[in-house]
């Protein structure tokens, strides 16, 4: 039902709200509509039910009464026929009436049955709106954020909300640099660094206690971004993401940029996928790519092999 049959349905029962539909009498009951939602809600508060609705819109829409009197009404079932030049008059009034009673209980029976499936579904719907009207009070707006418009200019970011949690996006690129295999690091070739830059969105999740929930990438339509360390998951390394929130959007773009830093370099010990979709293969960029040097090792001076203390430590310094 619409908004204006709702309203007219229950002054049929006598029953008034407060409540100006305007331009909206014809929206539904059940959308969205902000005038729809507060008529439920006076509905609810009225503590008014389905069945009062449904009475009221019978009674709005019921058709006049048809006064008849069967007073002088009268089947008559005699009939003539004509067998071998000989008229024979029948009696089959009983026969008719017998016919005509069946016909009408059957249709009378037809329609308790839909009578009954209508009540049902009224009930349904009326429980229905009773659990959604429950949901709506159970459902606590986010408390609202708000931040000075040069940090918001400065560190790029844009804040929504995605059911009871804060999100916030800021651009960046991934621009991976670097290899690094069984600890030797080797430089992409400057057309495989080209080919794999890619302009990427990091999406915060972050609930209304501060908590992170989640820290990921979209591509520039919006789905989860695939590259060598990510393919329905993100894998960081060893960097070791913050647990709360400091309420700062500072805090947000320094985890930006380390992460950003941390992907420059591509650990092939750790990949996720070897090659990402519209990525060249891993192996190849290795085979194109050059060779630095090992890790922790200044070209042209000695060796430094570390020393074993205790179960755990590493005391640096004995040169070979």
């Amino acid at each position: 039902m619409n908004l204006k049959e709702v309203v007219d349905s229950l002054e049929a029962k006598d029953i008034q709200l407060a409540i100006d539909l305007g331009v909206h009498t014809r929206c539904l009951i059940d959308s969205n509509c902000p005038k729809a939602i507060e008529l439920r809600k006076l509905i609810g508060e009225a503590g008014v039910g389905l069945p009062e609705i449904l009475e009221g819109y019978q009674a709005m829409t019921a058709p006049d009464p048809i006064n008849w009197s069967n007073d002088g009404f009268q089947i008559d079932g005699k009939v003539t026929i004509r067998v071998a030049g000989r008229d024979l008059e029948l009696n089959l009034t009983q026969e008719i009436e017998d016919r005509l009673t069946d016909q009408m209980q059957r249709k009378l029976q037809n329609i308790r049955s839909q009578e009954n499936r209508i009540r049902t579904l009224g009930q349904s719907l009326y429980n229905r709106y009773l659990d959604e009207i429950a949901a709506q009070r159970r459902t606590e707006a986010l408390p609202q954020l708000s931040f000075p418009q040069e940090d918001l200019i400065r560190f790029n970011i844009m804040v929504s909300s995605e059911k009871n949690n804060y999100i916030f996006l800021s651009p960046s690129t991934y621009r991976p640099e670097y290899i690094v295999r069984d600890g030797i690091r080797y430089e992409l070739s400057p057309a495989d660094k080209k080919v794999i830059r890619r302009d990427i969105i990091f999406k915060f999740i972050i609930n209304r206690e501060g908590k992170f929930i989640q820290i990921t990438h979209l591509d520039m339509t919006g789905n989860h971004f695939q590259h060598y360390h990510s393919r329905n998951a993100d894998c960081w390394g060893q960097i070791e993401l913050p647990q709360q929130w400091d309420r700062s959007l500072g805090q947000l773009d320094r985890l930006k940029i380390g992460i950003s830093n941390a992907l420059v370099t591509i650990n092939y010990n750790s990949l996720v996928q070897h090659e990402p979709p519209s990525m060249p293969a891993i192996d190849r960029m290795l085979s194109r790519a050059t060779e630095l040097g090992r890790e922790g090792r200044i070209e042209g001076q000695p060796e430094v092999i570390g020393t074993r203390i205790g179960t755990g430590g590493t005391r640096w310094g004995r040169r070979e």
